[in-house]
């Protein structure tokens, strides 16, 4: 948080590649943490010039789809990001702090496992039956076979057309 009152307070020629690593770390934490009121606020007062960074730009996209509870996005765009920082497009090799770096990675692949596990739990409480494709978006599955195979391994059974899938206890 210093850091970034600091970076506030002095003029954009001053400002080093860690310190957006450090704001990004500080980011990532708070979406981590569900601290969403904080994230939104640090994105406000971090300098326009810095919202072009990559990693700033897809921690934010996350962030958003979680402040909007847009979870299908959210898992897409968490999925996207993760992967993209294991194949080292966004890894932060200025980061000085790697370790803390990681673990928010893994606190943010946990986050995504919980809210799938809890997209699926309000699926099966929500509905009768469900169209594949509804049940490819709202579990944020790469394809139907994906989609068919989450649901089925939770109980749900293809109706005899194949088109829904429809709860048991139904």
């Amino acid at each position: 948080e210093r850091l970034v009152t600091q970076i506030a307070v002095s003029p954009p020629d001053t400002w080093k590649d860690q310190e957006v690593s450090a704001v990004s770390a500080l980011l990532l934490g708070y979406f981590v943490e569900l601290r969403l009121d904080e994230a939104r606020f640090l994105w406000k007062r971090i300098p326009n010039t810095w919202h072009a960074n990559a990693l700033l730009q897809s921690i934010w996209e996350i962030g958003q789809h979680l402040i909007l509870r847009n979870f299908p996005h959210l898992l897409r765009a968490s999925r996207l990001f993760v992967s993209r920082v294991s194949n080292q497009s966004l890894h932060d090799q200025s980061l000085h702090d790697q370790s803390l770096y990681d673990q928010s990675l893994h606190a943010l692949a946990l986050l995504v496992d919980d809210t799938c596990r809890a997209l699926a739990h309000r699926q099966i409480l929500a509905f009768h039956n469900i169209s594949i494709q509804t049940a490819q978006d709202f579990l944020a599955a790469n394809d139907a076979a994906e989609a068919v195979k989450q649901c089925q391994d939770r109980g749900w059974q293809l109706d005899s057309d194949g088109l829904f899938l429809v709860h048991p206890s139904q």
